[in-house]
């Protein structure tokens, strides 16, 4: 069973610290995965790069963390997803209101509260108290610590 801490989350919400690079690094380096908001922003002349944040740009992706088979890469507009596609991003995934996505690397990326499979990635089951399934691939949690690896 993979676990993924959301946005860099273990033990809870911690929102001025989600999706930086210290806070992604400190989940990866406790043997976590870790899923991370990713944009692109073109500054010109070709010299765009992948930002991390939920809602804004807040600082560039390293390569290390973008390429990482340990990171779960959500794209936050599908022009992302495009290049993200393109690029050599092991898992990657571009959602809006469905059930179920299908990442890159051919998980189904699945929302609180759905049927669930043993390709299913379990997504915030706290969000709907919603039971951890023991039959899924991975959970993504804000409280993934609560888990066992």
């Amino acid at each position: 069973m993979i676990l993924i801490a959301h946005r860099g989350n273990i033990d809870g919400k911690q929102v001025e610290r989600e999706n930086t690079i210290s806070y992604i690094l400190e989940a990866l380096g406790r043997g976590y995965d870790v899923e991370i908001d990713i944009r692109y922003i073109d500054a010109g002349n070709n010299n765009g790069a992948f930002y991390l944040g939920h809602d804004d740009p807040q600082e560039v992706c390293p390569d290390d963390i973008l390429v990482n088979d340990h990171t779960w890469v959500h794209a936050k507009d599908i022009r992302t997803f495009k290049m993200l596609l393109d690029s050599e991003v092991s898992n990657t995934f571009f959602h809006q209101s469905d059930d179920t996505t299908l990442t890159s690397s051919g998980y189904m990326w699945t929302q609180p509260g759905k049927e669930l499979t043993s390709r299913s990635i379990q997504v915030m089951p706290e969000y709907v108290s919603q039971e951890f399934s023991r039959v899924c691939h991975a959970i993504c949690s804000d409280y993934v610590g609560e888990y066992e690896l």
